[in-house]
Protein backbone atom coordinates (compact mmCIF):
# COMPACT_ATOMS: atom_id res chain seq x y z
CA UNK A 1 0.00 0.00 0.00
CA UNK A 2 1.16 3.50 -0.35
CA UNK A 3 0.03 4.82 3.05
CA UNK A 4 -0.47 8.66 2.08
CA UNK A 5 -0.23 11.84 4.14
CA UNK A 6 -4.21 12.91 3.51
CA UNK A 7 -5.33 9.44 3.35
CA UNK A 8 -3.90 9.26 7.12
CA UNK A 9 -5.09 12.39 8.24
CA UNK A 10 -8.61 11.38 6.67
CA UNK A 11 -8.79 7.58 7.58
CA UNK A 12 -6.05 6.25 9.74
CA UNK A 13 -4.15 3.32 9.00
CA UNK A 14 -5.61 0.26 6.51
CA UNK A 15 -3.57 -2.13 8.50
CA UNK A 16 -2.75 -3.10 11.92
CA UNK A 17 0.64 -4.00 11.73
CA UNK A 18 2.52 -4.41 8.72
CA UNK A 19 5.97 -6.42 7.75
CA UNK A 20 7.82 -3.42 6.33
CA UNK A 21 7.21 0.31 5.90
CA UNK A 22 9.38 2.26 3.68
CA UNK A 23 10.10 5.95 3.97
CA UNK A 24 12.06 7.66 1.27
CA UNK A 25 12.30 11.09 2.60
CA UNK A 26 10.72 14.71 4.49
CA UNK A 27 13.28 16.74 2.64
CA UNK A 28 12.05 20.04 2.84
CA UNK A 29 8.56 18.78 2.96
CA UNK A 30 5.64 18.63 0.64
CA UNK A 31 2.30 19.01 0.83
CA UNK A 32 3.18 21.92 3.66
CA UNK A 33 0.26 24.50 4.83
CA UNK A 34 -2.41 21.83 5.17
CA UNK A 35 -4.63 19.94 6.96
CA UNK A 36 -2.75 21.82 9.92
CA UNK A 37 0.36 20.00 8.98
CA UNK A 38 3.02 23.59 8.66
CA UNK A 39 6.44 21.97 9.46
CA UNK A 40 8.56 20.02 8.34
CA UNK A 41 8.94 18.67 12.01
CA UNK A 42 4.79 18.30 12.02
CA UNK A 43 5.19 15.89 8.78
CA UNK A 44 7.57 14.13 10.06
CA UNK A 45 5.16 12.64 13.24
CA UNK A 46 2.61 11.66 10.52
CA UNK A 47 4.90 10.18 8.11
CA UNK A 48 6.51 7.81 11.27
CA UNK A 49 2.96 6.57 11.66
CA UNK A 50 3.98 3.54 9.61
CA UNK A 51 6.97 2.95 11.25
CA UNK A 52 5.41 2.67 14.43
CA UNK A 53 3.33 -0.10 13.37
CA UNK A 54 6.02 -2.47 12.12
CA UNK A 55 5.53 -5.43 13.41
CA UNK A 56 8.41 -7.01 16.34
CA UNK A 57 9.66 -9.32 12.97
CA UNK A 58 9.47 -6.73 10.65
CA UNK A 59 11.83 -4.06 9.09
CA UNK A 60 11.30 -0.21 8.53
CA UNK A 61 13.32 0.57 5.71
CA UNK A 62 14.66 3.99 6.41
CA UNK A 63 17.03 6.89 4.35
CA UNK A 64 19.84 7.02 6.02
CA UNK A 65 20.67 10.42 4.63
CA UNK A 66 18.38 12.30 5.25
CA UNK A 67 18.61 13.21 9.25
CA UNK A 68 14.84 13.27 10.23
CA UNK A 69 14.14 9.97 8.17
CA UNK A 70 17.08 8.57 9.78
CA UNK A 71 15.27 9.34 13.20
CA UNK A 72 12.28 7.10 12.84
CA UNK A 73 14.17 4.10 13.93
CA UNK A 74 13.84 5.07 17.53
CA UNK A 75 10.16 4.51 16.91
CA UNK A 76 10.14 0.90 15.21
CA UNK A 77 9.68 -2.00 17.24
CA UNK A 78 11.05 -4.21 14.49
CA UNK A 79 14.39 -4.04 12.87
CA UNK A 80 15.72 -1.45 10.68
CA UNK A 81 17.51 -1.60 6.65
CA UNK A 82 18.70 2.04 6.34
CA UNK A 83 19.80 2.82 2.82
CA UNK A 84 21.86 5.29 1.11
CA UNK A 85 24.41 5.76 -1.66
CA UNK A 86 27.17 6.77 0.41
CA UNK A 87 28.82 3.91 2.46
CA UNK A 88 31.03 6.31 4.06
CA UNK A 89 27.86 8.01 5.62
CA UNK A 90 27.60 7.68 9.53
CA UNK A 91 24.75 6.47 9.83
CA UNK A 92 25.31 3.84 6.80
CA UNK A 93 28.66 3.36 8.45
CA UNK A 94 27.68 2.95 12.16
CA UNK A 95 24.61 0.16 10.65
CA UNK A 96 27.08 -1.72 8.34
CA UNK A 97 29.40 -2.17 11.84
CA UNK A 98 26.92 -3.31 14.01
CA UNK A 99 25.98 -6.23 11.28
CA UNK A 100 22.53 -5.14 10.49
CA UNK A 101 20.81 -5.03 7.20
CA UNK A 102 22.37 -1.86 4.87
CA UNK A 103 21.56 -0.87 1.45
CA UNK A 104 24.29 1.00 -0.36
CA UNK A 105 26.05 2.03 -3.57
CA UNK A 106 29.46 0.69 -4.22
CA UNK A 107 31.47 0.87 -7.70
CA UNK A 108 28.36 0.95 -9.51
CA UNK A 109 26.23 -1.75 -7.66
CA UNK A 110 23.71 -1.90 -5.38
CA UNK A 111 24.93 -3.64 -2.44
CA UNK A 112 22.61 -5.25 0.35
CA UNK A 113 24.70 -6.26 3.09
CA UNK A 114 24.52 -8.36 6.68
CA UNK A 115 27.16 -9.20 8.29
CA UNK A 116 29.74 -10.74 6.53
CA UNK A 117 27.22 -11.93 3.35
CA UNK A 118 26.69 -9.05 0.40
CA UNK A 119 24.11 -9.43 -2.31
CA UNK A 120 25.16 -7.20 -5.44
CA UNK A 121 23.02 -5.67 -8.07
CA UNK A 122 24.84 -3.64 -10.77
CA UNK A 123 22.84 -0.68 -11.29
CA UNK A 124 23.66 -1.40 -15.46
CA UNK A 125 21.12 -4.20 -14.69
CA UNK A 126 18.55 -1.84 -13.20
CA UNK A 127 16.54 0.30 -16.15
CA UNK A 128 15.35 2.91 -14.20
CA UNK A 129 18.53 4.35 -13.18
CA UNK A 130 20.36 4.58 -16.61
CA UNK A 131 23.29 3.09 -15.31
CA UNK A 132 23.15 4.95 -11.68
CA UNK A 133 23.08 8.08 -13.62
CA UNK A 134 19.77 9.22 -12.42
CA UNK A 135 20.44 9.96 -8.66
CA UNK A 136 16.82 9.81 -7.26
CA UNK A 137 15.93 6.49 -9.31
CA UNK A 138 19.18 4.96 -7.35
CA UNK A 139 17.48 6.15 -3.96
CA UNK A 140 14.01 4.59 -5.56
CA UNK A 141 15.97 1.07 -6.51
CA UNK A 142 17.65 0.82 -3.06
CA UNK A 143 14.71 1.30 -0.88
CA UNK A 144 12.52 -1.06 -3.11
CA UNK A 145 15.49 -3.79 -2.81
CA UNK A 146 15.37 -3.04 0.65
CA UNK A 147 11.73 -3.55 1.30
CA UNK A 148 12.05 -6.77 -0.80
CA UNK A 149 14.58 -8.11 1.21
CA UNK A 150 12.76 -7.61 4.20
CA UNK A 151 9.48 -9.43 3.21
CA UNK A 152 11.55 -12.52 2.66
CA UNK A 153 11.88 -12.49 -1.10
CA UNK A 154 14.67 -14.55 -2.47
CA UNK A 155 17.64 -12.80 -4.43
CA UNK A 156 16.95 -13.98 -7.79
CA UNK A 157 13.00 -12.69 -7.75
CA UNK A 158 14.55 -9.15 -6.09
CA UNK A 159 17.10 -9.18 -9.36
CA UNK A 160 14.29 -10.14 -11.99
CA UNK A 161 11.87 -7.48 -10.57
CA UNK A 162 14.42 -4.30 -10.80
CA UNK A 163 15.77 -5.47 -14.02
CA UNK A 164 12.05 -5.80 -15.37
CA UNK A 165 10.44 -2.85 -13.89
CA UNK A 166 10.10 0.16 -15.96
CA UNK A 167 8.47 3.39 -15.24
CA UNK A 168 6.16 3.86 -18.16
CA UNK A 169 2.98 5.72 -18.21
CA UNK A 170 0.81 2.81 -18.47
CA UNK A 171 2.72 1.73 -15.02
CA UNK A 172 3.46 4.84 -13.43
CA UNK A 173 2.28 7.51 -14.92
CA UNK A 174 4.50 10.83 -14.49
CA UNK A 175 6.56 9.23 -12.86
CA UNK A 176 9.87 10.44 -14.91
CA UNK A 177 8.12 8.80 -18.00
CA UNK A 178 10.68 9.27 -20.54
CA UNK A 179 9.62 8.73 -24.45
CA UNK A 180 11.07 9.41 -27.78
CA UNK A 181 8.58 11.78 -30.05
CA UNK A 182 10.13 12.92 -33.76
CA UNK A 183 13.89 12.87 -32.35
CA UNK A 184 13.43 14.58 -29.14
CA UNK A 185 13.23 12.96 -25.63
CA UNK A 186 10.39 14.25 -24.12
CA UNK A 187 10.15 13.51 -19.70
CA UNK A 188 6.94 13.88 -18.17
CA UNK A 189 6.67 13.91 -14.29
CA UNK A 190 4.88 14.58 -11.17
CA UNK A 191 7.60 16.05 -9.31
CA UNK A 192 5.29 18.99 -6.96
CA UNK A 193 7.90 20.40 -4.12
CA UNK A 194 11.17 21.58 -4.61
CA UNK A 195 13.22 18.75 -3.26
CA UNK A 196 11.63 16.98 -6.42
CA UNK A 197 12.52 19.05 -8.92
CA UNK A 198 15.99 19.72 -7.89
CA UNK A 199 15.86 16.02 -8.14
CA UNK A 200 14.19 16.20 -11.80
CA UNK A 201 16.86 18.48 -12.89
CA UNK A 202 19.53 16.97 -11.93
CA UNK A 203 18.35 13.66 -13.74
CA UNK A 204 17.65 15.87 -16.65
CA UNK A 205 21.01 17.11 -16.79
CA UNK A 206 22.68 13.77 -16.57
CA UNK A 207 21.01 13.02 -19.94
CA UNK A 208 23.10 14.28 -23.13
CA UNK A 209 21.40 17.08 -24.80
CA UNK A 210 21.61 19.67 -27.57
CA UNK A 211 19.44 22.29 -26.17
CA UNK A 212 16.23 21.60 -22.92
CA UNK A 213 12.85 23.48 -22.86
CA UNK A 214 10.60 22.94 -19.83
CA UNK A 215 6.98 23.37 -19.47
CA UNK A 216 5.63 23.56 -15.81
CA UNK A 217 2.24 23.96 -13.82
CA UNK A 218 2.33 24.46 -9.98
CA UNK A 219 -0.19 22.49 -7.73
CA UNK A 220 -3.19 24.80 -7.08
CA UNK A 221 -2.73 23.77 -3.44
CA UNK A 222 0.63 24.46 -2.44
CA UNK A 223 1.79 27.58 -0.50
CA UNK A 224 3.13 30.39 -3.20
CA UNK A 225 6.32 30.34 -1.54
CA UNK A 226 6.93 26.42 -2.72
CA UNK A 227 5.86 27.47 -6.13
CA UNK A 228 7.98 30.17 -6.07
CA UNK A 229 11.35 27.47 -4.81
CA UNK A 230 10.96 25.26 -7.72
CA UNK A 231 10.43 27.93 -10.17
CA UNK A 232 13.95 29.22 -9.30
CA UNK A 233 15.12 26.09 -9.44
CA UNK A 234 14.37 25.34 -12.75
Amino acid sequence: FETARGGVLREGLAYDRCQVAVVTNIGSGDHLGLNYITTVEDLAVLKRVIVQNVGESGYAVLNAIDPIVAGMAANCRGKVIFFGADRGHPVIATHLAQGSRTVYVENGHIVAAEGTQQHRIDLSEVPITRNGAIGFQVENAMASVAAAWGVGLDWDTIRRGVASFANDADNAPGRFNVMDYRGATVIADYGHNPDAMLALVQAVQALPATRRSVVISGAGDRRDQDIRQQTEIL
